[in-house]
């Protein structure tokens, strides 16, 4: 498992290898609150290539919960190195108000 999350913990994302499952999740800068205006932004990039995986997860009151499962795509492959980039981003600007970054391997 790798877990990497913004200094304040407005958002996060958990690498569970095993299963090729990120488990990503916006708190935002009020923390535990939905409909903050605020997401999660998750980017993977395979090491040294051009390979990009990004998703976003909004928390919504009464839509979804405050995490999101995402599945790494099989076009990366066991063995290979990952770069994981997680931000909090202020929705009405696209503004990244906290990043975070990590690595691990598939």
């Amino acid at each position: 498992m790798t877990n990497v999350s913004t200094v304040n913990n407005y958002a996060g994302a958990r690498y569970d290898s095993s299963i090729d499952t990120f488990t990503v999740w916006d708190n935002g800068p009020r923390p535990y609150q939905p409909d903050d205006g605020y997401y999660a932004r998750l980017v993977v990039k395979k090491v040294n290539t051009s390979l990009t995986f990004t998703r976003t997860h909004e928390w919504r009151s009464g839509i979804n919960g405050q995490s999101r499962n995402f599945v790494l795509p099989d076009t990366f492959r066991s063995g290979d190195q990952i770069s994981i980039s997680i931000c909090s981003v202020f929705k009405s600007t696209g503004s990244a108000e906290e990043c975070r970054n990590g690595t691990a391997w598939v």
